[in-house]
C-alpha cells in the first residue's frame, strides 16, 4: 500500500483515519475491469473506498454512510469555480450492521455497488473519464473506518 495519514493493521484489519490523500495498492494502475470486495465497519461517520486511481490526485471514491452513499471524483486541477471534487449524494436503505460486505464492480464506464447483497447504486457512465486504475481506502477529518477480507478480481471482457 501507498498511503498517508493514520493507517494501522491489527490481525488482518486495516484501520484508516486522517488520510486526506487516501491510500492505494502499489499495483493495478492499469486495471480496467474488476470486482473490489471487502468487509467494512464504520467507526465514525463514513467509510471511504477508492477505485480507478491511476494517480494519487485523480480517482473515483465512494463515501458510505448510514443512509447515503456519496460518489466523488477527485480531479488533479481545480474545477471551474474552485474545488477538486465532483460530488453527489444518493440515499440508500441498506441495513448496516457491525461489519458489512461491499462489492464494487468496475466495468468499462459503469459502476455497480452492493452492500450486504443489496444493489445500492449503479451508473452506466460514471467512470468514463477514468479508464484505468487501482483501488484503496480514504477517511478524512473525524471519519474512521476499518476494512478486512479485501479482494480484487480483475477480468477481461
Amino acid at each position: 500500500w501507498n498511503y498517508d495519514g493514520e493507517w494501522s493493521v491489527d490481525d488482518g484489519v486495516i484501520s484508516v483515519q486522517d488520510s486526506d490523500n487516501g491510500g492505494t495498492l502499489k499495483e493495478g494502475h492499469d486495471w480496467e475491469n474488476y470486482f473490489f470486495s471487502f468487509e467494512f465497519r464504520i467507526v465514525n461517520r463514513w467509510a471511504g473506498w477508492i477505485i480507478r486511481a491511476a494517480k494519487q490526485d485523480h480517482f473515483a471514491m465512494l463515501q458510505f454512510g448510514h443512509n447515503e452513499v456519496n460518489p466523488h471524483i477527485r480531479y488533479p486541477e481545480p474545477l471551474p469555480g474552485g474545488g477538486l471534487w465532483s460530488k453527489q449524494s444518493i440515499p440508500h436503505s441498506a441495513l448496516l450492521r457491525e461489519w458489512n460486505r461491499a462489492i464494487t464492480e468496475v466495468k468499462e464506464d459503469a459502476i455497480k455497488v452492493w452492500i450486504n447483497g443489496t444493489l445500492v447504486w449503479s451508473d452506466p457512465q460514471w467512470l468514463s473519464e477514468l479508464p484505468t486504475g487501482t483501488v484503496g481506502f480514504r477517511c478524512v477529518n473525524n471519519e474512521h473506518a476499518k476494512f478486512r477480507n479485501i479482494s480484487v478480481v480483475a477480468f477481461r471482457l
